[in-house]
């Protein structure tokens, strides 16, 4: 029986960035398991700055996915076709988040990064793909999904079942020779990221 870790680490290598979805619908039971694992998140000093707006109107989501910065042609269209697009934001703290910026450290997007990841496992441990989105005009979606001033929009997050026309199904990738990964996009090596008591 496979242990935690080696359950945990499979997920993590099946995780793909899926730029083809299905119509499909997400079950609501599904969405809101996603969340959860949101919401289980660590934070600075648990304040939990994240918000979500869960868009599924589908002219909503074409517009989100047009909404690019300098009139630049959209790149991220794509994403149009998920079922699901989640805006995912950050409220800083009116206190700790600003004292942080002294010391120059966004406790507030790095808190909600980490919550997004979570959600983006989750996903991809109920078979449902993703693909983080940062390239985006933030007044831009503000405006459509009317978030107010002080909120940050850190990405947008397409969620849908995975077309398995894929030219690289987010399953089924061959494995890449000599990266030291278990399959996927080529990844370091460990003796390349990890060095021990001082800089390489």
């Amino acid at each position: 029986m496979a242990t935690q870790y080696e359950t945990l680490l499979k997920i993590i290598d099946r995780r793909r960035s899926i730029r083809a979805f299905d119509s499909k619908p997400i079950e609501p039971e599904d969405l809101d398991k996603i969340i959860e694992a949101a919401r289980l998140a660590p934070s600075s000093n648990n304040t939990q700055p994240w918000r979500f707006v869960v868009v599924r109107d589908p002219q909503k989501r074409r517009d989100l996915t047009l909404a690019q910065p300098l009139g630049i042609p959209s790149p991220i269209k794509f994403a149009a076709e998920a079922p699901v697009i989640i805006a995912c934001c950050s409220k800083p703290h009116a206190l700790l988040h600003k004292a942080a910026r002294v010391f120059g450290k966004d406790y507030c997007e790095i808190d909600a990064a980490i919550a997004v990841e979570h959600m983006i496992l989750a996903a991809t441990a109920l078979g449902i793909g993703t693909c983080w989105l940062g390239w985006f005009s933030e007044p831009k979606v503000k405006k459509i999904l009317e978030i107010p001033g002080g909120v940050k929009v850190i990405a947008l997050l397409p969620l849908g079942y995975p077309q398995k026309t894929q030219k690289k199904d987010f399953r089924q990738r061959p494995r890449p020779k000599g990266m030291g990964n278990l399959g996927g996009t080529p990844r370091k090596e460990l003796k390349d990221i990890v060095s021990y008591e001082r800089w390489w």
